[in-house]
C-alpha cells in the first residue's frame, strides 16, 4: 500500500484504493485457473515499466536538458527476453514518433497530483501541454487491439487536456 503525505495528512494512491476493491470474476478465474498467470502479469508489468522510463527520458531529452529520469530501483529485468525486446522496440519506436511528432511543452513530469476533497494521491507521468492545450498524461500500456474508429493518437496513452 502506498501512502503520500499531503500537508500532514497521509493520503492513499489511486492504485492503494484500487487494490482494496473486488476484481471482475475474469481476472478471478484467470488468477485461479493459469498457473503462470502471476507470471505473466508482472512481465507486461515490467513492460509497462520500461515504456514509462523511456517516455520520459525521450520528453526529459527533448525538453528538458539536466531533468534526470531514474530507473524505479525495484525493477526486476529477469523478464527481459527475446519477445519482451521485441515488444519494446516497437513501443520504442512508437513513443519516440510520439515525442518527435507531437508540440509538447512539459511543466513536470512523474509527479504528484491529489484532492483534498477525495482525500487521495497519485502519481502522473506528465503535465503541461500538448498542442497548445493544458494535459496531464497517465500513459498506459496494453495488448488490447483496438478498432479501426479507436485508434488515433490517443490509443497509446490516458490524457486529460483542456
Amino acid at each position: 500500500m502506498r501512502f503520500y503525505d499531503i500537508d500532514g495528512q497521509q493520503y492513499p494512491s489511486v492504485t492503494t484504493i484500487l487494490s482494496v476493491l473486488p476484481q471482475p470474476a475474469a481476472l478471478v478465474n484467470y488468477k485461479n485457473n493459469f498457473p503462470e498467470a502471476e507470471y505473466y502479469t508482472a512481465r507486461r508489468a515490467f513492460i509497462g515499466t520500461m515504456t514509462h522510463f523511456y517516455f520520459e527520458t525521450f520528453l526529459a531529452r527533448k525538453y528538458l536538458p539536466g531533468h534526470k529520469i531514474e530507473m524505479d530501483k525495484n525493477t526486476d529485468f529477469g523478464f527481459m527476453d527475446e519477445d519482451v525486446s521485441k515488444i519494446l522496440d516497437k513501443m520504442i519506436k512508437k513513443i519516440k514518433g510520439i515525442v518527435d511528432t507531437w508540440d509538447f511543452k512539459p511543466v513536470s513530469l512523474e509527479d504528484k497530483l491529489f484532492s483534498h476533497s477525495l482525500r487521495i494521491a497519485g502519481r502522473v507521468d506528465y503535465i503541461g501541454h500538448l498542442d497548445d492545450r493544458s494535459c496531464i498524461i497517465d500513459l498506459k500500456t496494453s495488448k488490447k487491439v483496438l478498432p479501426a474508429g479507436e485508434r488515433d493518437r490517443f490509443s497509446l496513452i490516458t490524457a486529460i487536456c483542456i
